[in-house]
């Protein structure tokens, strides 16, 4: 069941004004060293340059910024492109992709080369400045939880991915990279990092999270292109007072130097590398100076599995199993709005929708944005719950192993990561 959600979550629903307006006051109201806004894109391909900067000038304290809206994909904040000689190509970009999170930010790098003595280069860095408005700062109010959400899902080289390859005389280097600090004491947060190189032979390959090494998270696997692909889906929880304010950094660096090689190489995360802030407690909502919010809190389940994912062309057929998260209040498919993922489709059944049948079951069968769906929760004597869901005539266009899944009830919810088994297309 909901909680209940008191003055400061209702920015999330009332509409563009009174967001803007409440984003106004917040940075009229005197902050601890909240960072500028600003945006990054810089290209060097063969040694021709592109770079797009976007950075809002402040006024002296209390550091009041101009405010904008972060587009959604394809229209990027800054972005920055090069085209050299055939073959050789660099892009970076800052924006929203709705398909790797829809509160979120992505920055993305692409690199390409082909033939000897190439080189691309491309850099996206985004920083931004976060607090919580006037009416989250209840008194005495305790340490807030939370989640930060990072998610990849690109294509790297197979020198990078396979260190048993021949060596190739040839400099390759990914670097992903968050940092969240608290804006009065300098305290990390949240540090993420995610490093490969390859310098005429394997150098290095590591994922951090706070310090954690996370890098058996990391999945390698093929697209439908025959491509090398890396993702990670991951999250950390961290405690914020609703009195303090924060700054985020995200940068993306592609790196190619094909020296003597005569191979074409790649690394493309281009608007790949998303970052998503949800508060836990749903009093609180935090605002950023670019506009971004908070995402509606969910309370995460504690596990979340798929044993079946198959996808034909615009359909789907997905079976897995949950188990509610310690701090969940219960779930009633019956009244609260349920939303299913499927790689790139998503869609959400509106409360009401679901039929019960029996004690423990609850279906839904109809047409959700003009895809016919079936939906079925059940739970189970040991307290998991079971779902599957079949869909036709979704839009699963750039859906690549490995897939994301994910699955919320009313503010609990998801998500995880499967190899799916694509079936061909009836001719």
């Amino acid at each position: 069941m909901n909680r209940p959600r008191r003055m400061c979550n209702a920015l999330v629903g009332r509409g563009a004004g009174l967001l803007l307006a409440a984003v106004f006051a917040l940075f009229m109201v005197p902050h601890a060293a909240l960072a500028d806004t600003s945006a990054v894109a810089t290209v060097v391909v063969d040694d021709v340059h592109d770079s797009t900067v976007l950075a809002p000038s402040c006024a002296p304290p209390p550091n009041v910024c101009s405010v904008f809206a972060l587009p959604p994909a394809p229209t990027p904040i800054v972005q920055a492109q090069v085209i050299g000689a055939p073959g050789n190509l660099g892009r970076a970009r800052i924006g929203k992709s709705p398909s790797v999170f829809a509160n979120g930010v992505t920055v993305g790098v692409e690199a390409r080369t082909q033939g000897a003595s190439r080189r691309a280069r491309a850099t996206a860095e985004f920083s931004d400045g976060w607090a919580c408005p006037g009416t989250c700062a209840f008194p005495a109010s305790p340490p807030v939880p939370v989640l930060t959400g990072f998610k990849i899902n690109g294509v790297i080289d197979d020198l990078l991915a396979n260190p048993a390859l021949p060596l190739d005389p040839s400099f390759l280097e990914l670097t992903i990279r968050y940092t969240a600090r608290d804006a009065a004491t300098g305290q990390v947060h949240e540090s993420f990092d995610l490093s490969l190189c390859y310098d005429s032979g394997p150098c290095g390959f590591r994922a951090t999270l706070n310090g954690v090494d996370i890098t058996s998270q990391v999945q390698i696997g093929t697209n439908a292109l025959g491509q090398t692909t890396l993702s990670l889906d991951t999250t950390h929880i961290s405690l914020r007072s609703p009195f303090s304010t924060w700054n985020d950094e995200l940068v993306a660096k592609a790196d190619i130097q094909s020296g003597g090689s005569t191979l074409n190489h790649v690394v493309d995360f281009f608007s790949t590398f998303g970052v998503e802030v949800t508060s836990l407690d749903p009093t609180v909502v935090w605002v950023s100076q670019s506009g971004r919010v908070s995402a509606t809190s969910v309370v995460p389940f504690a596990d979340l599995s798929v044993r079946k994912l198959e996808i034909k062309d615009e359909e789907f057929e997905v079976k897995g199993s949950f188990t509610l998260g310690a701090a969940s209040d219960g779930i009633d498919p019956l009244a609260q709005d349920v939303t299913l993922q499927v790689g790139t489709f998503t869609a959400t059944i509106p409360n009401g929708s679901f039929t019960r049948h029996g004690k423990h079951q609850l279906t839904f069968e109809g047409v959700v944005d003009g895809v016919k769906l079936e939906v079925e929760i059940r739970e189970r004597p040991d307290g998991r719950f079971k779902f599957k869901a079949e869909g036709e005539g979704a839009d699963l266009s750039g859906t690549v192993n490995p897939v994301t899944v994910g699955l919320s009830i009313g503010d609990d919810g998801g998500s995880t990561t499967v190899t799916a088994k694509f079936k061909e297309a009836t001719k």
